[in-house]
């Protein structure tokens, strides 16, 4: 069972994420990518125009997120939305560990590379 992402059963919003020039970039828009992770193994959130939900194993500090599916709405404001959407959808499904604290949570790939980093929504639930 997953509990170390649901044992407190966080909203977690997006502050910077690996882009697909291998960068890592500020989320930088106010309605932010978040990530839920349910006690139950499913994942769900919201790429900042698509909500999109998933699978997902732990064992120990290593995470593997299932194929993720989505909505399919586009999203023209801000221009860059869209490919920002991708990115970080590409950063969930390639990632490998995690690291947890009481307020952030980041997550790494395989090689042990940043990927993103949420921070704790402090007004949610």
């Amino acid at each position: 069972m997953p509990e170390q992402l649901t044992n407190q059963f966080r909203k977690w919003l997006l502050v910077r994420y690996r882009d697909s020039k291998g960068r890592l970039s500020l989320s930088g828009q106010e309605d932010r990518p978040f990530v839920i992770f349910m006690p139950e193994g499913k994942v769900s959130g919201s790429g900042g125009c698509n909500r999109f939900f998933s699978s997902f194993e732990t064992s120990g500090l290593l995470l593997k997120i299932g194929i993720i599916g989505s909505t399919r709405m586009f999203c023209q404001d801000p221009p860059w939305l869209m490919e920002m959407e991708g990115d970080f959808l590409g950063c969930l499904e390639r990632s490998s560990r995690f690291e947890l604290t009481q307020d952030s949570l980041k997550i790494f790939d395989v090689e042990g590379h940043e990927l993103l980093c949420f921070d704790r929504d402090e007004n949610w639930p």
